[in-house]
């Protein structure tokens, strides 16, 4: 896996490099301190997977880097850093593409999670700092045919398996167990699911899938606390 951590602080590219080699066995870390130095890395080696970019970073015009950096790796998924958690910063960067928002603030530990979460396919956004806007779920309606309306919810892979086991009344621990990560990961993958479905806990996450024909029969029993 190739990997691009764009920062100024050199202290804190070489923790981010010594984390990702202790989730990644056969993880390359470029590493870069201004914007003209990634888009000459990304020219050179266009194939990179992750890129950890801080937006303040010399060169960058904020939130246009995440474009400029699209344009030269179009499949690489693209991860901010930042001293800012605003929630219109945190917004933006995930209108413009972004799969992840780590403010400098969090937690090592939490810091994990989130590169676990995004190495795997995933996406990583602080929990509460990406709510939907009053009527977003409803923007995202199909109308198939006359008389019928369906709603969608996008979620990755692996928040699908994290949603399933949910519907089907599995625990934390069970779903960590069967899916090969740990407590904290699926945590903040239910985190991510409730946010995306515009619900704080479990029960109206299952009222929320039935409204929008996603659950079964075990969940229909689950929601009316059988």
């Amino acid at each position: 896996m190739k990997v691009m951590v764009a920062d100024a602080h050199p202290l804190l590219r070489e923790a981010l490099k010594h984390l990702l080699n202790q989730l990644q066995v056969d993880v390359v870390v470029t590493e870069v301190g201004d914007m003209a130095s990634a888009l000459t890395a990304l020219e050179a080696e266009p194939t990179v997977e992750i890129i950890l970019i801080d937006l303040k970073l010399a060169g960058t015009r904020r939130m246009e880097a995440l474009s400029e950096l699209r344009r030269l790796a179009p499949s690489a998924a693209l991860v901010v850093l930042s001293e800012s958690e605003e929630v219109c910063y945190v917004r933006e960067a995930h209108e413009r593409g972004a799969v992840g928002f780590i403010p400098k603030s969090t937690p090592i530990g939490v810091v994990t999670t989130a590169l676990q979460l995004i190495i795997s396919g995933g996406s990583y956004f602080p929990p509460g700092l990406l709510a939907p806007r009053v009527g977003e779920i409803e923007r995202q309606t199909r109308r198939p045919g006359p008389g019928a309306e369906t709603e969608y919810i996008r979620l990755t892979p692996r928040q699908h398996e994290v949603f399933a086991g949910l519907l089907s009344g599995k625990s934390s621990r069970q779903i960590a167990g069967e899916l090969d990560i740990s407590e904290g990961t699926v945590r903040v993958h239910l985190a991510n699911i409730y946010r995306l479905l515009g619900v704080e806990n479990r029960i109206q996450a299952v009222r929320r899938a039935l409204e929008l024909g996603l659950a079964g029969d075990f969940a229909a029993r689950l929601a009316d606390g059988e």
